[in-house]
């Protein structure tokens, strides 16, 4: 596995990535997962979900260009690391902690969800039984 940096810039944002969220250096996938989202964004201003925003890769790029985000996870680390991503790049997000099932208003509608599932080993997932 390569080895994480802890700040990078990205299409001309800098990310800083704190011990414990998962980092998006470590796998060229989640910049390949933020591209794809900005692209399958609708061309005008729409509203987005990302489910698991991690340290706030795509919702950055997406507050950037153009759209209202509401970004989302369950892990603190990772909401605070969106929220200064957010600042630090002059972009709006709405940061929700939550989990996939409840937290959000089920009334809500986004013209877009978006979610790049964390590659885990194998030890680190729960087995439902």
């Amino acid at each position: 596995m390569a080895l994480a940096r802890r700040s990078f810039r990205h299409r001309g944002c800098t990310f800083e990535v704190p011990p414990g969220v998962l980092n998006p250096t470590v796998f060229r996938a989640s910049f390949v997962f933020a591209e794809a989202a900005v692209a399958a964004a609708p061309p005008a201003r729409g509203e987005v979900l990302e489910l698991g925003c991690g340290a706030g890769l795509a919702a950055v790029l997406l507050a950037r260009a153009g759209h209202h985000v509401t970004a989302t996870d369950i892990d603190v680390g990772a909401l605070a690391a969106t929220r200064a991503n957010a600042d630090r790049n002059r972009a709006v997000v709405g940061v929700v902690g939550c989990d996939w099932e409840s937290g959000l208003d089920p009334r809500r509608c986004f013209d877009l969800v978006v979610v790049n599932p964390p590659f885990l080993p194998i030890d680190q997932l729960q087995m439902v039984g």
